[in-house]
């Protein structure tokens, strides 16, 4: 990621500062879900979907800020095929939902999950209220 624009008053903690950059990113990817949409008239099943074979640039959107190289796959960076399992957002799979992709549960330490609209309004919720969204 080149640069971030933080919200107005960008008196964010450091915690809120990367879920904003979770929530940017997450903004990607349902971009990515509705440019498959309008090419494929049909939803994407699997992250993997969304990621073109010669677009490997865009695998570090699929995992949050704060995690260290560590805590990911070796090849995280190069290798699409595994995007699935480690990714750190995952698509709805209910395809009457206003979701087009969110966090995993269990991201964020302080219990939230940011969700991403059919409208590309990027909504942070409890997970009671997430999973009260998505069944």
């Amino acid at each position: 990621m080149v640069g971030m624009i933080l919200p107005p008053g960008n008196r964010l903690s450091k915690a809120e500062k990367l879920q904003y950059q979770s929530e940017l990113q997450l903004k990607s990817i349902g971009i990515l879900v509705l440019s498959f949409k309008t090419n494929f008239h049909t939803d994407p099943k699997q992250l993997i979907q969304i990621v073109p074979p010669d677009r490997p640039d865009l695998l570090p959107t699929f995992y949050v800020p704060y995690k260290s190289e560590v805590e990911r796959p070796s090849d995280w960076q190069t290798n699409r095929l595994d995007i699935d399992l480690y990714s750190d957002y995952a698509l709805p799979t209910n395809a009457h939902t206003p979701i087009l992709a969110f966090e995993k549960p269990g991201t964020w330490k302080d219990g939230t999950v940011a969700v991403c609209m059919s409208n590309l309004t990027i909504v942070r919720m409890s997970r009671a209220d997430f999973d009260e969204l998505i069944h």
